[in-house]
C-alpha cells in the first residue's frame, strides 16, 4: 500500500508542482508541458521494480480516464499550453498499459517508457533552445528540428544503456548489436513523422515489438 501511495501521489505531486510553476510564470509553453512529460514519465518507467503489475495497470486505466476529463474541461493548464492540437497526454498512460501488459521483461517496459518520456521530452527541450529556422524541417506535416532529433537519438541511446544495466548482462548480450544501433535510429524517425502526439503510442509499441521479438 505504501508503494502504491508513493506512485500515485508522487506522479500527482509532480504535475501539481509543474502547474504551480506555470501559474507563477516560472514555466510556460512547450517547456512546461515537457517538464511534466519528462518527470512523470521517467518516474513511471521504474514502477515495475517496486509495484505489482496489476497495480500499475489499474493506475494507467484510471489515469487515462482522468486525463480525458482534464483535457475536456481544460483543468490543468500546464499540460495544454501549446499552439497545436495533440492527444499525446492521453496516449501516454495508454502506452504504459499496453507496454506493461505485453513486455517480455521489465527492462523492455522501462526502455520503451524512457524513449517515450526522457528521449522525446529532451528532444523538445533541446529543439526549442538551440534550433534555428534553418534547422527546421517537416516530415508528413510534422514540424521538427535537427537539434531536437539529434537530442532524441542521444537520450534514446542513454535509455538503452539504462535498460542494459537493468536487464542483466546475460540477457542483453544475446541481442544483436545491430538492434542496439538501429532501434534508436528508427524510433527517432518514427518520432519525427508522427503528428498530433501519436509518437506517444507509436514509439513505445515499436520498442515493445522490437525487443520482444529478440527476447523470449
Amino acid at each position: 500500500m505504501l508503494e502504491l501511495s508513493l506512485a500515485i501521489f508522487g506522479a500527482g505531486g509532480l504535475v501539481v508542482l509543474a502547474e504551480i510553476a506555470w501559474r507563477n510564470k516560472l514555466l510556460k509553453g512547450e517547456l512546461a508541458r515537457k517538464s511534466v512529460h519528462i518527470a512523470v514519465g521517467t518516474y513511471v518507467a521504474f514502477w515495475p521494480y517496486f509495484l505489482p503489475k496489476q497495480s500499475i495497470q489499474l493506475i494507467a486505466v484510471a489515469a487515462t480516464l482522468t486525463l480525458v476529463v482534464i483535457k475536456r474541461l481544460d483543468l490543468i493548464k500546464v499540460m495544454h499550453d501549446i499552439n497545436r492540437w495533440s492527444i499525446g497526454d492521453v496516449l501516454f498512460p495508454v502506452s504504459v498499459l499496453l507496454v506493461l501488459s505485453y513486455a517480455n521483461a521489465n527492462w523492455i517496459y522501462t526502455v520503451a517508457i524512457l524513449f517515450l518520456s526522457l528521449a522525446d521530452g529532451m528532444a523538445a527541450v533541446i529543439g526549442r533552445k538551440y534550433a534555428s529556422k534553418a534547422h527546421t524541417f517537416n516530415l508528413l506535416g510534422s514540424k521538427k528540428t535537427l537539434q531536437g532529433s539529434l537530442g532524441y537519438l542521444v537520450f534514446a541511446y542513454l535509455s538503452l544503456a539504462i535498460g542494459y544495466m537493468l536487464g542483466g548482462k546475460e540477457t542483453m548480450m544475446s541481442i544483436p548489436m545491430l538492434a542496439f544501433v538501429g532501434v534508436p535510429v528508427l524510433s527517432t524517425l518514427l518520432e519525427a513523422i508522427s503528428p498530433f502526439g501519436l509518437d506517444n503510442i507509436v514509439v513505445p509499441l515499436f520498442i515493445l515489438l522490437a525487443f520482444n521479438s529478440l527476447v523470449s
